[in-house]
C-alpha cells in the first residue's frame, strides 16, 4: 500500500515504534482493504551513472532510482482516491538485463575472426564467465526484492484487517461507555480515564497504547459493574484486548517486513550498479575492437 510513506521509529512506548497508520476516528467505517498492487512501492536509492553509448550498439538504459518502499497505512475517513498501480520492479531493469544477456551470449558464441580477436582486447572466457555470474546475481537480486515487496504488501494487508477489527470493537466500547457514563459532571473522572471525549488516536502506536489503557481502566470497579450492566462485560473487554494484541503482533510483523524490503532494495541497486559498470567496460572493449577491425561483424546483441 506505497512502500511512498515510510514509517519512522520515534520513542518507545509499551514496546511499540511509531509509524504512519490508518486514521482512526470514533465511530468511522473501516477503509477498504487495498490490493497488492495498491500497496507496493520501492525504497530510495542513489542514482547510478548512465550507460555510455557505443557505436551501432543497443545501449542499455541507465539505472535510475525509485522512491521509498513500504505500503501506505493511511485510510480511515480520508478521501478515497483511485490507486496508482505500480510495477514491483522498473521495466528498464529487465530491459537492461535482457540486453546484457544477449551481448554475453553473442560474445560467447562468436565465430572467427571475432573469437580470435577477443582475447587481445581482454575479453577472455574467464572474464565472460565472471560477467555472466554478475548477470545472474543481478537477476537474483531483482527476484529477491520482488518477493520482499510481496511479503511487505501482505503484512500491510494483514495489519490493516486486524486494525479494522480492533477499531470496530473499540468504537463499540466507546459508544457503550458514553451511554453508561452519560453525565459529564458526575461521571467526569470515568470519562477522562476512558478518554470518551477524545478522538481515537491516528497512529497505530497511540491507538494501541491509549486503547489498552482505557480498556484496563474499564475492567476496574466501579466501571466494570456499570459497563457489565449495559452488556459490556469483562469477557467482552478481554476479547477487545485480544484484538489489540493481534494488531500489536501484526504491526511488528509489518515493521519487520518493511525493513527486509528496504534492505532488498538497497542490495538490488548496489548489485545492478556494479553489473552496469562491468557491462559498460565490456561494451567499450568490444567497440574498440570493432573500430580497429571494421571488416569484422559486430557480435549478436551489440
Amino acid at each position: 500500500m506505497k512502500t511512498n510513506g515510510v514509517s519512522t521509529n520515534h520513542h518507545k512506548h509499551n514496546g511499540k515504534a511509531n509509524g504512519h497508520a490508518a486514521t482512526l476516528e470514533a465511530e468511522v467505517v473501516v477503509a477498504p482493504i487495498p490490493t497488492l498492487a495498491d500497496v507496493v512501492e520501492s525504497a530510495p536509492v542513489a542514482p547510478a551513472a548512465p550507460v555510455e553509448a557505443a557505436p551501432a550498439a543497443n545501449v542499455a538504459p541507465p539505472m535510475a532510482t525509485e522512491e521509498s518502499t513500504g505500503g501506505d497505512e493511511s485510510g480511515g475517513e480520508a478521501e478515497q482516491k483511485t490507486p496508482v498501480v505500480r510495477n514491483l520492479q522498473p521495466e528498464r531493469y529487465y530491459v537492461f538485463i535482457g540486453q546484457s544477456d544477449n551481448l554475453l551470449k553473442g560474445l560467447a558464441g562468436a565465430g572467427e575472426p571475432m573469437a580470435s580477436l577477443l582475447p587481445s582486447y581482454g575479453i577472455t572466457p574467464e572474464r565472460l564467465a565472471a560477467v555472466i555470474a554478475q548477470l545472474e546475481g543481478s537477476q537474483g537480486s531483482i527476484d529477491t526484492r520482488t518477493q520482499a515487496m510481496l511479503d511487505e504488501a501482505r503484512a500491510v494487508i494483514d495489519m490493516q484487517r486486524a486494525q479494522g477489527q480492533a477499531e470496530i470493537a473499540f468504537t463499540n466500547f466507546r459508544q457503550v461507555g458514553r451511554i453508561v457514563f452519560g453525565d459529564k459532571v458526575a461521571d467526569r473522572d470515568a470519562r477522562l480515564a476512558l478518554a470518551l471525549d477524545l478522538r481515537i488516536p491516528t497512529t497505530i502506536m497511540l491507538f494501541l497504547d491509549k486503547g489498552r489503557s482505557a480498556l484496563a481502566f474499564a475492567r476496574q470497579e466501579p466501571q466494570i459493574t456499570r459497563l457489565a450492566a449495559a452488556g459490556f462485560t469483562a469477557e467482552r473487554i478481554d476479547e477487545t484486548l485480544a484484538l489489540f494484541d493481534a494488531l500489536d503482533m501484526l504491526y511488528d510483523a509489518r515493521q519487520a517486513a518493511q525493513k527486509v524490503a528496504k534492505h532488498a532494495t538497497r542490495s538490488r541497486d548496489t548489485t545492478l550498479r556494479d553489473f552496469e559498470r562491468v557491462m559498460r567496460q565490456l561494451r567499450a572493449d568490444v567497440s574498440a575492437l570493432l573500430r580497429a577491425h571494421p571488416e569484422v561483424d559486430a557480435p549478436v546483441g551489440f
